[in-house]
């Protein structure tokens, strides 16, 4: 357990009004907070230690600067032009993994998130090949090694590496077509990278927009518009394009076939449909 200062002052609304009918606030000091440093994941435990560390070794102009580490070098995150190069010669650490500075979001006082969620999200905040390693110049912290291994995808993360907009991935999550979670971390969710590659990788077949209409049960010249419309409408990219010049946009089957099963029903379920419209019964 530690004491981090990790807010600042702030007001918050009381709730009350004055005589003029304003609002009346309450000023809200900065104070520190325990923190179990056993109920964070590691990379958020890496991050509590370096803040604790800056905190107790200020530097002139306020806490020390706390320090990222990335797998690759520095020549690979910071590339110069050849002209650069020739001018100025190597770089220090040219070779060696890249260095920067972490300059953490703020949390004020009044708000009513956790130390332990406040910790979660920052150290969710940069790449995952970066990692905490301690306050400059000073020793790496004690769990260094444990964060830089603590490699997970987050719900956002996870969207952009599947492709996947906003509204896909709430209606798949809902359909229950997604990866579920491999664990939380106070209320926030984080799946492995084996996990997420699983997914991606996963043997699939590629239907294009006709074929998707005809899933859908649309007929007629607008078929393929009323396709695409519904498409629009679950927010579902194209994974690819048929070759050619007349090619069609290409979907994943099982997406489509999740998002249809879990579709609100309208009208005639199952009816087939004709330029849009539901076709007219079998007498």
């Amino acid at each position: 357990m530690i004491s981090l200062m990790l807010r600042t002052d702030s007001f918050r609304d009381t709730g009350d009004t004055d005589d003029d009918g304003a609002p009346v606030r309450e000023f809200v000091p900065a104070r520190r907070e325990p923190v179990d440093l056993l109920d964070l994941t590691p990379r958020a435990r890496t991050l509590a230690e370096a803040i604790h560390q800056a905190q107790r070794h200020p530097g002139p102009m306020g806490p020390a600067e706390i320090m990222l580490e990335c797998d690759r070098t520095t020549a690979e995150v910071y590339p110069r032009r050849e002209d650069e190069a020739r001018a100025y010669g190597p770089r220090k650490r040219e070779h060696e993994r890249a260095r920067r500075h972490f300059v953490r979001s703020v949390l004020r006082s009044a708000s009513e998130m956790s130390g332990a969620e406040y910790l979660e999200r920052e150290a969710r905040s940069w790449p995952m090949d970066w990692y905490v390693v301690g306050v400059r110049g000073l020793d790496p912290v004690p769990s260094f090694e444990a964060g830089r291994g603590d490699r997970v995808y987050t719900h956002d993360t996870a969207r952009e590496a599947l492709g996947l907009s906003l509204r896909a991935w709430d209606l798949l999550t809902h359909a229950k077509h997604l990866p579920t979670p491999d664990r939380w971390a106070h209320g926030r969710p984080h799946w492995y990278p084996a996990t997420i590659d699983a997914y991606r990788t996963r043997e699939v077949e590629l239907w294009p927009v006709s074929k998707v209409a005809e899933q859908l049960g649309y007929e007629g010249k607008s078929a393929a518009n009323a396709a695409r419309a519904q498409l629009g409408r679950w927010g579902l990219l194209a994974v690819g394009r048929e070759t050619g010049r007349s090619g069609e946009s290409l979907y994943a089957a099982d997406q489509v076939e999740a998002l249809q099963a879990h579709r609100p029903g309208r009208g005639r379920r199952g009816a087939a449909r004709i330029d849009g419209k539901f076709a007219p019964s079998s007498p």
